[in-house]
């Protein structure tokens, strides 16, 4: 793992079903109590985890020969001929020194470097050299090895200080190779103990009461190789438990054992959480709202200590106050600073860690939330405000756009605290000025709009009927429905576009999943163009696209069909079909959508648009633009300055501190690049259109048996 990195993008609910791997403290004992066998053993169900390769590679330096395929392994112990594994291998696991009580059956010598592992503090091994040497073991820890000889190895009564699991391992696996009968007290009782008492067992091994505190084995017989499907992964398990929780998820696990997690799965009903449990599944759902609760971690049935952490981090969204108490090792904290740099408020006396859940905090106002310009703002007055505008409020869905408040009702219905949410201004006025420390002299921040909207006003489309489409990835059509809301019959939402002083701007909006994305496609998926800038001279070296018509849903279809099941779709192919015309059909499938988008604004809002304004990248292609006129019989209007969005941000900003006067001022300054009209004949385009929608008819709904 050394050197990897997780790249993690949050905020997404989990949902969904997943299967839980083999269990990894399982697999540590299991795979090295393989070498005492007299035949090869195979085991199943083994997760494909660096230390279990790090233990492959001890295995076979110390001569078993071994094979592995991701989840089953073959263990040959026949051919070990050393007692000391590597120092370079051992010092990159703890569990690497359960090979020392194997290896001193075997040999009556083991030579094992002292253990690795994470830094979770004192990890003593005391415990495991009082069981080694009660049963007839000398035990030297000088120069960092673990060095253990013995003449004979005797049964004996062993008496452990405290129930640990790794003195538990390490004492039945000498054990099995001592004469007579050892009974081990005050062992530990987890579930891995149990899993590896009867890997034993299928081995030819006598252990009894595993899984309770006294365990007697009944050592010197004979071993040999075992076919063995180990438990599943206890931590694993409580980790997607707790990541569903956390997340509001609906999750259901399989291959697991939920009596193994009892543990938890009580903690989380207390926390709120809705668990269902059956012969190997668990289920988890949860809302979201959590309950603050207390945690002390101890030795199984209890709460296992490998689960602290991700607990704690639950704990930081829950509401109140939480205490966690961490009562086996001493220095397993030390994330809380990654935590608190997060925004997490935690404290940390001794072995206890209080967690002020962050619904608690976002109550008394002590949290914000809101959206990227809300963000940016802080960060530019280092605090000093919180605000944002209703065009980016009207698309949280969580904002009235008839009252231009927060909405009571959603907020309750989500939980959300109102106290946490931005102030919402208009989208040009003076909010505030920027914080010295980041600029030579305060600026003031005047503009705020979402990108979208900004686009629009970027345009001028500040009269009712106007209209822009922004041709990136996907396309996103918006028109100006003036300052009353306009409800959609035809799939379009219905936002805010901006305020200026009191006056209030609606808007309808509609988007397409796959615009230039299609050409992405063409280039890096089917490979028959180099490059975008190509396509042009492609579509324009034939004359039409002979019949071919492409429904680009590669992702479905968005407004105004909103159909998730739509696949895309080449139609129409003969043995005369180039890849000029796949490109062509490829061009005229954007152009269609954004038509057949536009025609459904008209309708909604009872007028005819006779002049749509461009922007994006794809808008540099001239015959995307020629057709997209064609098919809506109006003006199509290209700027010379393309970056829109950015324009009507500072078109905002300006106004708001006097730059300009009005919009007409700012009329001036826009220039046209180049204005596309209609040029094929009517009666072809609606020909054309027509067989477009028999495709898109064929597109629908393909996936919804999947």
């Amino acid at each position: 793992m050394a050197g990897e990195k997780f790249l993690i993008h949050g905020g997404m609910r989990l949902e969904g079903q997943i299967a839980v791997s083999g269990g990894k403290n399982a697999a540590v004992a299991i795979i090295p109590a393989a070498l005492l066998g007299s035949s090869p053993s195979v085991i199943e169900n083994l997760p494909d985890i660096e230390d279990v390769h790090v233990l492959i590679e001890m295995l076979r330096a110390l001569g078993a020969r071994v094979e592995f395929n991701g989840s089953v392994m073959r263990v040959d112990p026949t051919t070990v001929d050393s007692y000391a594994p590597p120092a370079h291998l051992a010092q990159r696991m703890r569990a690497s020194y359960y090979l020392a009580p194997v290896l001193l059956g075997i040999f009556m010598r083991a030579e094992v470097p002292m253990p690795g592992g994470c830094n979770i503090g004192t990890r003593a091994i005391d415990q495991t050299i009082k069981g080694m040497t009660t049963l007839g073991a000398r035990v030297d820890t000088l120069g960092g090895v673990i060095d253990v000889k013995s003449d004979s190895l005797l049964g004996a009564e062993v008496y452990l200080d405290c129930p640990s699991v790794g003195a538990t391992v390490n004492t039945m696996l000498t054990a099995v190779s001592a004469t007579g009968t050892t009974i081990i007290y005050n062992a530990a009782k987890e579930p891995h103990i149990v899993d590896l008492a009867n890997f034993l067992n299928s081995m030819g091994a006598r252990v009894m009461g595993a899984g309770t505190s006294i365990i007697r084995i009944r050592g010197g017989r004979p071993l040999h190789g075992s076919n063995y499907t180990i438990i599943p992964d206890q931590i694993e398990t409580g980790t997607l438990m707790i990541a569903a929780a956390a997340t509001g998820g609906d999750v259901i696990i399989t291959g697991a054992i939920p009596t193994h997690m009892e543990a938890l799965s009580a903690k989380l009903l207390e926390m709120g959480v809705y668990i269902r449990e059956e012969d190997d599944l668990i289920h988890v759902r949860s809302n979201g709202r959590l309950r603050a609760i207390s945690v002390k971690t101890q030795g199984y049935p209890g709460f296992p200590t490998d689960l602290q952490q991700p607990m704690t981090a639950l704990l930081t969204v829950s509401t109140g106050s939480s205490v966690v108490t961490e009562n086996i090792f001493d220095s397993r904290f030390k994330y809380v600073s990654e935590l608190e740099r997060m925004g997490a408020r935690i404290r940390v006396i001794d072995n206890t860690a209080i967690i002020e859940g962050v619904r608690e905090r976002a109550e008394k106002g002590k949290l914000c939330f809101g959206t990227i310009d809300s963000w940016l703002v802080w960060r530019f007055t280092r605090g000093g405000a919180h605000v944002t505008d209703v065009s980016n409020a009207s698309r949280t869905m969580l904002f009235n756009i008839h009252t231009q408040q927060w909405d009571d009702d959603l907020l309750d219905l989500f939980g959300i605290p109102r106290a946490i949410l931005p102030e919402v201004k208009a989208s040009s006025e003076v909010y505030c000025d920027t914080a010295t420390t980041l600029f030579s002299t305060k600026i003031p921040i005047s503009g705020i709009a979402g990108d979208q909207q900004a686009a629009l006003f970027g345009q001028l489309c500040v009269e009712q009927g106007m209209s822009k489409t922004t041709y990136g990835t996907g396309c996103f059509v918006m028109m100006n429905t003036g300052n009353r809301p306009v409800f959609s019959k035809n799939g379009m939402l219905t936002t805010i576009a901006w305020k200026i002083g009191e006056q209030i701007t609606y808007a309808l909006e509609g988007s397409v999943f796959v615009g230039g994305a299609a050409i992405q496609w063409l280039r890096d998926g089917l490979e028959i163009v180099r490059s975008a800038h190509e396509t042009e001279e492609l579509a324009l070296s034939v004359a039409d696209s002979d019949g071919v018509y492409f429904v680009p849903a590669l992702t479905g279809l968005g407004a105004p069909y909103w159909d998730q099941y739509a696949r895309g779709l080449l139609v129409g192919l003969t043995r005369g079909t180039t890849r000029a015309h796949i490109v062509r059909a490829a061009l005229e499938g954007i152009a269609f959508e954004v038509y057949d988008v536009i025609r459904a604004m008209e309708h909604d809002a009872t007028r005819r648009s006779t002049e749509m304004k461009v922007d994006g990248g794809a808008v540099a292609n001239n015959f995307l633009m020629q057709f997209q006129s064609d098919l809506t019989r109006g003006g199509v209007v290209r700027p010379k300055i393309l970056e829109t969005t950015a324009m009507g941000a500072a078109y905002l900003a300006g106004l708001a501190v006097g730059f300009w006067r009005d919009t007409e001022e700012i009329g001036r300054y826009a220039e046209v690049e180049r204005r596309f009209e209609p040029e094929m004949p009517q009666s072809e385009a609606e020909r054309r259109i027509e067989r477009w929608h028999e495709a898109v008819g064929r597109a629908g709904g393909w996936a919804k048996d999947d």
